[in-house]
């Protein structure tokens, strides 16, 4: 596992475990302020969110904007592993925060 203070989300430490092509990253909070220990003390265990790769990332948020889906971020911003991110609101896919990620070309892999 790494695991690594930079998460992409503010007072989170997380760990990535690859197989093959899925990989399932453990989020921990850091601080009981964080995001991750909001949203823990709310729900409990279990998954945050899913996330899914792409190689147009802003393609895919115009697309699920305009098939009528909530966008938490309307442009991709850096997130874990020097990927782009933007998250759809969990009320507009059924309850689930949902992920698109890309590599950032900016970034160093």
């Amino acid at each position: 596992m790494r695991r690594s203070r930079g998460s992409g989300l503010p007072k989170s430490a997380h760990g990535i475990f690859p197989r093959g092509e899925v990989h399932i990253e453990l989020l921990e909070p850091t601080d009981p302020e964080s995001p991750i220990a909001k949203f823990l003390e709310k729900n409990g265990e279990g998954i945050h969110h899913i996330a899914f790769r792409t190689d147009n990332i802003e393609g895919q948020l115009k697309q699920a904007a305009d098939s009528g889906c909530r966008l938490i971020h309307e442009k991709p911003f850096p997130g874990a592993a020097g990927k782009l991110v933007a998250f759809l609101h969990p009320k507009s896919t059924h309850g689930v925060l949902t992920e698109f990620c890309a590599l950032n070309p900016d970034a160093n892999h």
